[in-house]
């Protein structure tokens, strides 16, 4: 049973029981000081390391670039389309790639790499990519449309030499392929650790319950959640390692930092949401008390918090440093307003707009119903598994389903953004609804475990009759 394996290490060999761990020790839970350096370690570094990347990346010739995606036709932003229709008939985000894609193209004017780097600009929406590329066709001119600094991201780093080496078609192959990669490298590490089926529970829907076959077609897409679910499996490892409250959250630090140069506001709920969960999962393998599991996982959300904000702010001061003080500000200023509670068509968004509109999208484009179907299945055999295991009454401790209660909270955490970021969660619910999947997949999962922590019920013992009246006389 569940409850007695998570008090044993190492793995269980040939059971569908997975890895576990010793208790959390709760006199290890204080704050380290050495653990907080460590965080400011990692997060001095990640921005140097992104900006580097970036500046690695100018330094490929633009006209490289132009001339690869002139090559590529309509395959790529000399198509012109912001959207495209993918073969689940969602939208595929072209907007985002046409705008990475011509990062830095057109800047000459700006001497330094550094500066090129800092600056961002592009050639932005497609149908002005299509216009820019044309007129670089034609006389070999090449000229951006815009600054779009507040957002330099390592992404440029991976398309460039992508794209020039094997094309816009290759590079999708490509990225869908490094997808998929870091998709089963992770549902191969929970494997281990919860079982087959607890794995397809928790990470299923993010492939069934999304547009997740299809995102080779918006390539930031498919980049930013690579990168979420790799992050994730650092998490799950380091995470097993962890004594301590701070430790959790230099892991989430670390995390949020990390997903930040890969994200263009694609997958915030998500990855976080998958670190924080992944944290209160591991805690539950070792059989730590509710609090335990809680402590740890606010510690983990926070630090991915703090690694993510802090990320997006040295890049604002590293800008301000080349566009002015002045103007950061007005544009930091603007944008955190309009995405937060801006207009979204005729009406202004709302704390639960954001949330219902992809609860609605995820529900409308037959996703929902797939999620269902898939997790039945799941919680069929797992049930069937249970009388199989377990044939007569059955029992489960009160702590466990403490425990079982916990993990499946952590699937409210998507819907705390759609509600802080209502504006960008309702006008992107097309992008932004693969949270909800992994919702579902949390609170399947806890019901798979709760199967798993079942137990034979207690047998009362017979006690032996009393003595009729007629032997008592005698």
């Amino acid at each position: 049973m569940l409850a007695d394996l998570r008090q044993v290490t190492g793995p269980q060999k040939g059971s569908d029981q997975g890895v576990v761990f010793a208790p959390f020790p709760a006199s290890r839970q204080a704050l380290r000081r050495r653990d907080l350096f460590q965080l400011v370690k990692i997060l001095l570094l990640v921005p140097v390391v992104t900006l580097a990347l970036v500046i690695g990346a100018e330094l490929i010739p633009d006209e490289t670039m132009a001339n690869a995606l002139v090559a590529a036709g309509d395959d790529g932003p000399l198509n012109g389309a912001n959207h495209a229709v993918t073969i689940l008939s969602t939208r595929a985000d072209r907007w985002t790639e046409c705008t990475a894609l011509t990062m830095g193209l057109g800047d000459d004017d700006l001497a330094q790499p550094v500066t090129s780097a800092l600056q961002s600009r592009s050639m932005l929406r497609c149908e002005q990519a299509a216009v820019r590329l044309q007129h670089f066709a034609d006389t070999g001119d090449l000229v951006a449309e815009g600054e779009y600094f507040r957002y330099w991201w390592a992404d440029t780093a991976l398309l460039r030499p992508s794209v020039i080496a094997f094309g816009i078609p290759g590079s999708r192959v490509l990225f869908q392929t490094v997808l998929a990669g870091s998709f089963l490298g992770l549902l191969f590490a929970w494997r281990r650790r919860i079982g087959l089926l607890g794995a397809l529970a928790l990470l299923g829907p993010i492939v069934v319950g999304t547009d997740f076959v299809t995102l080779y077609d918006a390539l930031p897409q498919a980049i930013s959640l690579s990168a979420a679910l790799l992050v994730s499996i650092g998490v799950l490892r380091f995470a097993e390692r962890a004594q301590r409250v701070s430790q959790f959250l230099v892991i989430g630090g670390a995390a949020g930092a990390v997903v930040h140069p890969f994200d263009l506001m694609i997958s915030i709920p998500l990855a976080a949401t998958l670190c924080v969960a992944t944290v209160v999962l591991v805690q539950y393998l070792r059989n730590s008390p509710v609090r335990s599991m809680a402590s740890a996982g606010l510690a983990a959300g926070a630090g991915w918090g703090v690694g993510y904000g802090w990320v997006w702010l040295t890049k604002w001061m590293a800008i301000a440093t080349v566009a002015g003080p002045s103007a950061v500000l007005a544009n930091i200023s603007d944008n955190v307003a309009f995405r937060v509670n801006g207009d979204v068509g005729e009406s202004q968004s709302t704390p639960i707009s954001g949330a219902l509109s992809n609860v609605r999208y995820w529900i409308d484009n037959d996703f929902a119903l797939s999620t269902l179907v898939f997790e039945g299945v799941l919680l069929a055999i797992a049930v069937l598994l249970l009388l199989r295991r377990l044939p007569g009454a059955r029992s489960i401790q009160p702590s466990s389903i403490r425990q079982l209660a916990a993990v499946a909270a952590t699937a409210a955490l998507p819907f705390a953004w759609y509600g802080f970021a209502s504006n960008h969660s309702e006008v992107h619910d097309w992008i932004m609804f693969r949270a909800v999947a992994l919702s579902a997949g949390l609170v399947a999962v806890a019901l798979i475990l709760t199967t798993r922590a079942m137990q034979p019920a207690p047998q009362i013992e017979n006690l032996d009759p009393l003595p009729s009246k007629e032997l008592v006389h005698s």
